[in-house]
């Protein structure tokens, strides 16, 4: 979710996602306006320089011998979430029209030490969109000023995809190996021991601390990473769905099942009531409703679907289970989208039995798809189901 199924590894930058691809939608009533997508140096060029000029035209009088310090975050993908291949790119290229063309800038990585001292936070979403001609990658950009919170520059551009990579950069969440299910439980509060010295974290803001957990995460200091997750989850701004993730994450690199199952469901919780919509996709094999042919995948998969089972099994919820499919697949596309919705019903029947009375299964049509099948991403990511919490009159 590699594909979708990993969303829970980056939600840290799930609400810029929702900033930007809002910022991006058009009006229903809107005259569409014809696309003609650029090739990518052409594209970044002109994004980056628009970028970097509204900078400079914000910018106050720098310090003398000092330059304006900006931090470019990884730009991610709308639909799966995290960093791809593409987003590598992209970052290369605007750091290298900053260092030809405006030489009293210097672009950084995002970490807490940089993020006390910058001026300047470029963050960026990438789309795959398709037209009828042809299919191309929409990245929308934009600019902080991080003295005043302000806004200083939005950018659009539209790329085509000829010859771009759009794959994951992060590995998949390992296994959950059963023998350790009965694993002893440590302290969520134990790992708080790997926080030396520990008035540093916590004279940190929220939004450094949690950054810091990131970089732990990535340094694979799983322990760390979960002693900052849990610094955080303590304040009031910290119960978001980026430190349950981050919590999720860490306690199933560490084999702590109880504690990862635990995160996970107040990971549920603060998703449903900020989104009416789980961040969890099931995705399916070509014609069939059997699960991706991902061995990581489908023990993620059994694990995630008990917890939402027992989740609302455990609250007065209803929800709707959305199934999914392509044009390309030969069956009728809305019996096999509701077969794989069935599916999931059925599978999440065992830990819940009663599931038929607070949910209903129904497959989507086609104008509910993500997007047309024009790459094996797009099309796995089609064949999905997903869970909305809906009002329970209709069940």
């Amino acid at each position: 979710m590699v594909y979708n199924a990993y969303h829970l590894v980056k939600l840290a930058r799930l609400t810029l996602l929702v900033i930007l691809l809002a910022s991006c939608t058009e009006l229903p009533n809107a005259t569409p306006k014809k696309i003609s997508p650029l090739d990518f140096d052409t594209a970044i060029h002109r994004m980056a320089e628009h970028l970097l000029t509204q900078v400079k035209i914000d910018k106050e009088q720098p310090e003398q011998n000092k330059p304006i310090l900006i931090i470019i975050e990884h730009f991610v993908d709308a639909t799966q979430g995290k960093m791809v291949t593409i987003s590598q790119q992209i970052e290369q290229k605007i750091a290298d029209e900053s260092q030809k063309h405006f030489n009293d800038f210097t672009l950084v990585q995002l970490t807490p030490p940089n993020l006390s001292h910058a001026h300047y936070r470029i963050s960026g979403v990438i789309d795959r969109e398709e037209n009828k001609m042809n299919d191309y990658y929409r990245v929308s950009a934009t600019v902080v000023n991080l003295k005043t919170g302000k806004v200083i520059a939005n950018s659009e551009e539209f790329i085509s995809s000829s010859g771009l990579l759009n794959q994951p950069t992060s590995p998949p969440v390992a296994e959950i190996p059963e023998e350790i299910a009965n694993k002893p439980i440590e302290s969520e509060m134990s790992f708080e021991e790997e926080l030396e010295p520990k008035e540093h974290y916590t004279s940190l803001t929220t939004a450094d601390l949690l950054t810091e957990a990131d970089t732990a995460y990535e340094e694979k200091n799983y322990k760390k990473s979960i002693g900052l997750f849990n610094l955080a989850v303590q304040r009031p701004d910290g119960k978001v769905m980026k430190t349950y993730a981050g919590l999720y994450q860490g306690y199933l690199q560490l084999k702590n099942t109880a504690l990862a199952a635990k995160a996970f469901n107040q990971l549920l919780a603060v998703s449903v009531e900020e989104n009416k919509k789980l961040n969890t996709k099931f995705l399916f094999l070509p014609n069939s409703t059997d699960f991706i042919d991902d061995k990581e995948l489908r023990a993620e998969y059994d694990f995630w679907l008990q917890q939402i089972a027992n989740y609302f099994k455990n609250n007065d919820q209803c929800f709707q289970i959305e199934g999914h499919s392509t044009r390309a697949e030969s069956k009728q596309d809305s019996q096999l989208a509701l077969l794989r919705a069935q599916k999931i019903q059925n599978l999440m029947a065992i830990d819940f039995p009663q599931i038929k009375q607070k949910s209903i299964a129904v497959g989507k049509p086609l104008s509910k798809r993500k997007k047309a099948n024009s790459s094996e991403i797009i099309d796995t990511i089609n064949r999905r189901v997903e869970i909305v919490v809906v009002a329970c009159s209709p069940i």
